[in-house]
């Protein structure tokens, strides 16, 4: 009994330390927008398989298809000089994911697809106890998102994904950006994504390269409806509703903004636009402005 004993206990200590390992692993990202290039390494992201067979590698990519990273140097790649394997069902795994602040993420990445059109293909999911796993988006939605739905390897259990090749004519030809709206992941605290490769028993080619991952709100809240009534004024709000949001790609790409003669107390919102080089709000009537981090801002040169 007192073996027994003792070796309960190392087990419970052994899963304790798994467990904290995981977590170690993966730290919870909660700041947002969220951008991962693997310019700087692995980013939490890991490799895994399903059944021992994968041919995923991080570094530079050098094969006669694939043969450069999105941006910068460094991608994921199956086989970063080659071919892809026979049977093989492999994954990327990213770090866990606290979505509490987003109320409509959008899951966009880079990604260059050259496999055996119908019998291989890849997948991206999402699961929140890495057990249970379910697509994100389905054919037919958000941009250059899914291009068959009847993959005979099943990636991830799913017969949706990318598959083909360029000499078919269904390969995607290079890098191309992929996005969808995530409206069910909205509010969820514990969220983990996969990215599945699965391939037959004969005929391979270069397969996937997965590069520049993003998360990231559709829509910016707008909670001052004086500084939002500017927005729309100028055209930028091109919802033109006093709602309290704000599309993100209204506001990206502003280089210049001025918000003169409102009365304003909160610039909340103003973080987000990222590309801004100047910003002035002349006679603003507000007797007090409500304090803002500029920290995202990090183009902004000149405030007044």
């Amino acid at each position: 009994m007192k073996q027994l004993h003792i070796k309960s206990r190392n087990i419970i200590s052994l899963v304790i330390v798994l467990i904290f390992s995981i977590s170690l692993v993966h730290s919870q990202i909660t700041s947002y927008p969220y951008l991962e290039d693997f310019e700087s390494g692995w980013g939490q992201w890991s490799i895994n398989s399903v059944n021992g067979i994968t041919s995923w590698q991080y570094g530079i990519p050098s094969g006669a298809v694939i043969s450069s990273a999105a941006s910068g140097s460094n991608a994921f790649v199956t086989n970063l000089s080659g071919n892809y394997l026979d049977n093989e069902n492999g994954y990327l795994l990213s770090p866990v994911f606290d979505f509490s602040s987003l109320n409509s993420p959008v899951v966009q990445f880079s990604l260059w697809w050259n496999c055996e059109y119908n019998w291989d293909g890849a997948v991206i999911q999402y699961s929140t106890d890495l057990f249970t796993w379910n697509n994100v988006g389905s054919l037919g939605g958000g941009t250059n998102w899914f291009n068959y739905n009847a993959i005979f390897s099943v990636p991830g259990g799913s017969s949706e994904g990318w598959s083909g090749r360029t000499i078919t004519g269904n390969g995607s030809n290079g890098w191309v950006t992929v996005s969808h709206p995530a409206p069910e992941l909205a509010g969820l605290s514990n969220v983990y994504f996969r990215f599945v490769f699965a391939s037959d028993g004969s005929i391979f080619d270069e397969g996937i390269g997965f590069d520049d991952f993003e998360i990231y709100n559709a829509y910016v809240d707008i909670p001052d409806s004086q500084f939002e009534q500017a927005l729309i004024d100028q055209g930028i709000d091109t919802e033109g509703t006093l709602d309290g949001q704000v599309l993100l790609d209204d506001i990206s790409s502003i280089l210049f903004l001025s918000i003169d003669n409102y009365n304003i107390t909160s610039f909340e919102g103003l973080q987000f636009f990222t590309s801004l080089l100047a910003f002035s709000h002349i006679n603003n009537q507000a007797a007090t402005i409500n304090p803002i981090d500029f920290s995202s801002n990090s183009l902004l040169e000149d405030i007044s």
